[in-house]
């Protein structure tokens, strides 16, 4: 049996005893983390372990940090669970696991490392530059742009992290440069916000495809996972603090609050740090929150929100003037009948939201059938890169919404289509008609001589 099929069985009998309480539900909770990481493990020496990292950041979000929670609670009332944990767990343990069955019911692709290491093309440079500099364009755009144009903007805006995969495989002398000026917006926007977890998710996605470029044994492997880890859980422990200071226009330096933390406080794996690190991670307090409020004060929404966002995703504001507004602060206040403050916004994930559509029983279907059209939609993605290698760049720019646990599907299904349409018309734009290959294999591009020297260094990493 392979690991896909074993995990889909292993997800499978642990939702069955997870839906009858027969096990400890911590036991159970980290037991499908475990899976679902080693998935992620394993999946990341042949291909670009999307799904796995979705399957990943779901269960440590829905599962162990309630887990946390439940434990251990958190350093604000106002994230504590909300509900018992036999109920929380009896829905959310079977719910996750379908779902996470769902998103393995294609196999996994083993052809993207052949593809990875022999991406050669001189242009990938150049390309790059060009889809730098529209994502800055973009940006300076974005604020002055109208309704669905704005979206527009801010969907090309994400086109830096594109050039950034570029830049990284395009075998240029200064390719490290280029891509961590690329990244660098990214990094300035999250220092000036105190919000990491875009830079969490990118920064991550970028790391996986650099990890194709060089050679790696299973000490390497466990190392350059063990420094990730790491990397978040440092984030994760110093963001409240660093967060308050920044949101009350003080002095802040995120070096200082880690120095802080570590030398000063010596406090980097206290009982409250575990809290505040558990708490950033939990997802669950508001799924727990919907629980709670559903169907007991705001009754079931029978589908409403997911035929909105469907809606949402195929039909542009210009045209439906009344259609759902991402966000989540509507639906957030709505299911959860907790108040966020102005300028506020929370989303109550799709798992949330599949509770409060149509609640214990309907919602795990649910979560089962989105997990296998995710998948769907990701293999169509895929199998476009059998013919268009260089478009294996492009797949975080759709899939990035959805990676993420808390998301609420109005947003998923904006980006996925959206960032689908924009994805295409940009990688033809760009390959086919501004920048295209060259037609004679032997030609040579006006490219220094270590660009191309070092192009063939990645190729032969291996």
């Amino acid at each position: 049996m392979n690991f896909r099929l074993f995990s889909i069985s292993a997800y499978a009998v642990i939702g069955l005893l997870g839906s009858f309480q027969l096990l400890p539900n911590s036991t159970l909770a980290l037991a499908v983390f475990a899976v679902a990481f080693m998935s992620f493990y394993r999946g990341l020496d042949t291909h670009i372990p999307i799904l796995e990292i979705t399957a990943t950041i779901a269960s440590l979000q829905w599962l162990v940090g309630p887990v946390i929670g439940y434990a251990i609670g958190s350093t604000d009332i106002r994230y504590e669970m909300y509900v018992e944990e036999a109920r929380y767990f009896g829905f959310v343990l079977p719910a996750t696991c379908v779902f996470l069955i769902g998103l393995a019911l294609f196999p996994y692709e083993t052809h993207q490392k052949d593809f990875l290491t022999k991406l050669s093309d001189n242009k990938l440079f150049y390309r790059g530059i060009a889809l730098f500099i529209i994502s800055l364009v973009a940006q300076y755009a974005y604020p002055y742009a109208p309704g669905s144009l704005a979206f527009l903007m801010k969907l090309l805006t994400q086109l830096r992290y594109v050039a950034a995969l570029y830049f990284l495989y395009s075998g240029h002398q200064r390719r490290y440069i280029y891509t961590g000026l690329a990244m660098s917006t990214l990094l300035l926007q999250s220092a000036e916000t105190a919000m990491f977890h875009d830079l969490i998710i990118w920064v991550s996605l970028v790391a996986c495809y650099w990890y194709h470029t060089m050679s790696w044994n299973p000490t390497k492997k466990a190392m350059f996972f063990a420094a990730g880890f790491f990397c978040v859980f440092t984030i994760q422990v110093i963001k409240a603090d660093y967060r308050s200071k920044v949101w009350a226009n003080q002095d802040a330096s995120i070096v200082a609050a880690v120095y802080d933390k570590v030398f000063v406080d010596h406090a980097f794996f206290d009982t409250q740090t575990l809290k505040a690190a558990g708490q950033r991670i939990n997802q669950g307090w508001i799924i727990s929150a919907i629980m709670l409020h559903v169907p007991l004060v705001e009754p079931h929404a029978e589908g409403e929100t997911v035929k909105e966002a469907i809606i949402s995703s195929i039909f542009p504001r210009a045209i439906m003037k009344n259609k759902a507004e991402a966000g989540g602060k509507k639906n957030f206040e709505r299911f959860t009948g907790l108040v966020l403050e102005q300028g506020t916004s929370m989303g109550t994930s799709i798992l949330g939201e599949a509770y409060a559509n149509y609640a214990g029983f309907g919602g795990a279907i649910f979560m089962f059938i989105w997990g296998g059209v995710y998948a769907f939609i990701y293999r169509i993605a895929v199998t476009y890169t059998h013919k268009e290698a260089i478009f294996i760049f492009w797949l975080p720019f759709i899939f990035y919404q959805s990676i993420k646990a808390e998301t609420e599907l109005v947003v998923v299904l904006n980006q996925l289509t959206k960032g689908a349409i924009v994805a295409f018309v940009a990688y033809i734009g760009l390959h086919k008609f501004l920048m295209p290959e060259a037609d004679d294999p032997d030609e040579i591009e006006d490219y220094d001589e270590d660009t191309e020297e070092n192009t063939r260094s990645v190729s032969q990493a291996h």
